[in-house]
């Protein structure tokens, strides 16, 4: 399908492809993310995002692999809409919709609602969002769990995003690092490309969520990036930033929250105890709060610490990474 920016042509679309019917709507493009392009589309009465997944970059950053869009769009809308219809978690995903043919889902907008990192960097906690998040994220954990439908499956395996992912957060990472914690990243990465337990978010970073502070209002979007893993990989791809967050700030509010988000997680998880994952749980924060530091996005994450603190939370990652079992692998 031809790539367009008219309005016209995009509520003429909607209409006849999806069944929304817009009045008079206004159109704007929008930040997309490693290959898709993405506009939100509004009237009066709703507001809608549509992203029209790509074959071709358009991340000035990223190289990202050359997965086709038809796969990754159908990729993401199975686990968005799976994610969606587990029970509780309705109110916490947006409606989404899909057009095969044009490879472009279209998700409903959460009103008056600003990302996650907007509150991260004012030192704000969202403690009913970030607790209905890890409740979703245990429900979807949950429900996929050992079960071969979807760990078998190679559209939800997803190893070719899963693999770049390990490389350019992790193999790549550890080529910054002293030998001993550059060691220590490279056993973690390779020990977790065997895991294949459940389905995940994959991408469940603080401009994946958002949310109406009024309202209370949130959403989770964007599962491209899903794959078959392990539950730390999620656990610690969105603590880690709620980390940096309490660390910057000294946050008591923040501290509590992320140990009352865990103890509710694995209430609902109970496949898993937070005792036998405490230690890898511990290593891939290290390694995700590092990354938010020294990977090639790190602008997007932690844009509001300054210089002087931010060496000492990198120290503070470092040291966490040193604390774990990981550190006694033998030479």
């Amino acid at each position: 399908m031809e790539l367009t920016n008219e309005v016209s042509w995009w509520q003429q679309f909607l209409r006849e492809r999806l069944n929304i019917a817009l009045e008079e709507p206004t159109m704007q493009a929008v930040t997309g993310g490693l290959f898709n392009q993405v506009y939100r589309i509004n009237d009066d009465q709703q507001a809608w995002y549509i992203k029209q997944y790509l074959d071709k970059q358009v991340s000035g950053i990223f190289a990202p692999p050359e997965i086709p869009a038809s796969q990754r769009c159908e990729l993401a809308f199975k686990v968005h809409a799976l994610c969606r219809q587990i029970d509780g978690n309705e109110a916490h995903v947006p409606e989404v919709r899909q057009d095969k043919a044009g490879n472009t889902l279209v998700i409903a907008a959460v009103p008056n609602a600003k990302p996650l990192i907007d509150y991260l960097a004012a030192g704000k906690t969202p403690v009913t969002a970030l607790l209905a998040v890890a409740r979703a994220l245990a429900r979807l954990h949950s429900a996929t769990y050992h079960s071969i439908a979807y760990t078998e499956h190679p559209l939800f395996r997803n190893t070719t995003f899963r693999d770049y992912k390990l490389a350019l957060q992790y193999y790549e990472l550890s080529r910054e690092l002293a030998p001993d914690l550059a060691k220590a990243v490279q056993h973690l990465a390779d020990t977790y490309s065997t895991q294949c337990y459940c389905v995940l978010h994959g991408d469940i970073n603080s401009r994946n969520i958002v949310l109406n502070e009024e309202t209370e209002a949130i959403g989770m979007i964007d599962f491209e990036q899903s794959h078959i893993g392990h539950p730390v990989y999620d656990l610690a791809y969105l603590l880690s930033e709620l980390l940096i967050s309490q660390w910057y700030f000294g946050s008591e509010v923040m501290q509590l929250t992320i140990k009352r988000m865990l103890e509710l997680y694995f209430s609902i998880h109970t496949a898993i105890t937070y005792a036998e994952v405490k230690d890898t749980l511990n290593a891939h924060l290290a390694v995700q709060i590092l990354y938010r530091f020294m990977g090639p996005s790190r602008n997007s994450w932690t844009f509001y610490v300054d210089s002087p603190r931010r060496e000492q939370i990198i120290e503070q990652a470092k040291a966490l990474l040193r604390s774990t079992d990981l550190m006694q692998l033998p030479a």
